[in-house]
């Protein structure tokens, strides 16, 4: 059975998913920012909700993240499991290792300050992150799986601003987020959440594509 975890953030928690992502550590970092939001549990209420965070959990496993009141939408892989008790989340990695927010923060403070990404010598990736297995013998499976997993990143936009015919569509669908990969698809029309969640759910019919014709 599906299941759907929603959690309203402000303007300040809003800020790692507003910002461009441009490589697979600001996934990873973006994935861990959403377990610790999770795990505190402290929602946005009235005016200072900035964007919902939905944890999409049946055959397909997705973070939603939705702001500018759905004028965009976008959504990543979320490889991890989730289960909900004694009202506080746990969340386990695929093999197993639980992420806490002691786990989630060294992950950050490894991945995110760009120590190890930023070297250019492998032991300048590998020591940090031995350093801190002293301490948390599993981190190192953690990272390994983190960064094998696939993340299928996509986004809805609806893009006044940039508008250009059929080159940069009013409404249209970003997948992938390098320069190297990323194309956009075209829509007549505005996605909501769950219109994309169905796109992307492998327990509802298939969407299609047509060619732009005239």
């Amino acid at each position: 059975m599906a299941k759907q975890f929603h959690l309203d953030i402000d303007e300040y928690q809003a800020s790692t998913y507003l910002s461009a992502i441009r490589s697979k550590r600001d996934i990873v970092v973006l994935w861990m920012e959403t377990i610790k939001n999770f795990l505190v549990g402290q929602p946005a209420v009235g005016p200072k909700v900035s964007a919902r965070l939905t944890i999409h959990v049946d055959k397909m496993s997705r973070l939603f993240c939705t702001s500018e009141g759905g004028k965009k939408i976008f959504s990543v892989g979320f490889p991890f499991s989730v289960s909900f008790g004694d009202e506080q989340f746990r969340f386990l990695s695929r093999e197993g290792v639980e992420i806490d927010s002691r786990v989630s923060s060294n992950i950050i403070a490894l991945i995110g300050s760009k120590e190890i990404f930023g070297t250019q010598d492998f032991s300048g990736f590998i020591d940090p992150i031995l350093e801190m297995s002293e301490y948390d013998p599993q981190l190192w499976t953690l990272i390994r799986e983190l960064m094998i997993a696939e993340d299928g990143y996509i986004r809805y936009d609806w893009d006044e601003i940039r508008q250009d015919g059929h080159r940069h569509p009013l409404h249209h669908l970003d997948i992938y987020y390098s320069s190297a990969s990323t194309f956009k698809v075209g829509l007549g029309t505005q996605l909501d959440q769950s219109s994309l969640m169905s796109i992307l759910d492998l327990a509802t019919d298939c969407h299609y594509l047509k060619p732009v014709t005239g």
